[in-house]
């Protein structure tokens, strides 16, 4: 598909009609179309989050915008590789980008979205087994280079901070009662592991080293630097007394 074709499509205008039911129709045919055995470019699919988030944007009262915030988001799953990371970081440099322009009365609908979009990138790398270059290039390369990005101060802390505190809450519904390894939740770790050694401002790195401090980190085999310690370990070095004479 060549770049720009996806201008040339009725979805753009309508994503942004003033009447709920026209979008409604746009969202649920971008279902289909953007799962054909087509290949979108970046600069497509960043045309195409622009009115996504503005049709997001227009969304009011609690119940619809939740279900459309699970509608956007429910547009990853059924995408071939290749056109899901172009997609879901076409959304995470949409929403950075967008951010200081959402007003008090909007965020929280935003901070849902933000929501369901992380836990849609986990249950998408879940259904690819945990591969190692899917988790890389999906997750890992996306928001390391947008939201979780240690060294980048322009990005916006509400942001930030919303994946810090839902992080692994996300994780922990995904995974369910199936065990990820530890080397895969060691690897979903990375981006809070540069935030808490080289992020550039102190509240950053103090956040990460919370989130890497949770026990269901521990539990789940996580062993890094700032990783809760395991208190019957510590109990069984108190107890030894060292060589008696």
């Amino acid at each position: 598909m060549a770049s720009g074709d996806i201008q040339k499509t009725p979805f753009i205008k309508q994503l942004a009609a003033s009447d709920r039911p026209t979008r409604d129709k746009a969202v649920a045919s971008l279902k289909t179309y953007l799962t054909a055995s087509r290949t979108f470019t970046k600069t497509d699919l960043l045309k195409l989050w622009k009115g996504l988030f503005y049709c997001f944007w227009l969304s009011d009262r609690p119940r619809p915008q939740q279900a459309l915030a699970n509608d956007l988001a429910e547009l990853l799953s059924p995408m071939n590789e290749a056109n899901s990371v172009t997609f879901y970081r076409a959304f995470w440099e949409t929403i950075t980008r967008e951010w200081s322009g959402i007003d008090v009365l909007r965020i929280d609908k935003f901070l849902l979205l933000v929501r369901r979009y992380l836990a849609v990138g986990f249950r998408y790398c879940k259904a690819m087994k945990w591969r190692e270059d899917m988790v890389e290039n999906l997750l890992l390369k996306t928001l390391e280079k947008t939201a979780l990005d240690p060294g980048n101060q322009k990005m916006p802390n509400g942001v930030r901070f919303q994946l810090a505190d839902i992080w692994l809450d996300e994780l922990e519904k995904v995974v369910g009662e199936d065990r990820v390894s530890a080397v895969t939740t060691t690897l979903l770790m990375r981006p809070w592991e540069a935030i808490a050694t080289r992020g550039m401002q102190k509240l950053w790195r103090k956040k990460a080293r919370e989130v890497l401090a949770d026990e269901r980190l521990r539990e789940w085999g996580y062993e890094g630097e700032f990783a809760a310690k395991d208190p019957t370990k510590k109990g069984e070095e108190e107890e030894w007394g060292g060589f008696k004479d």
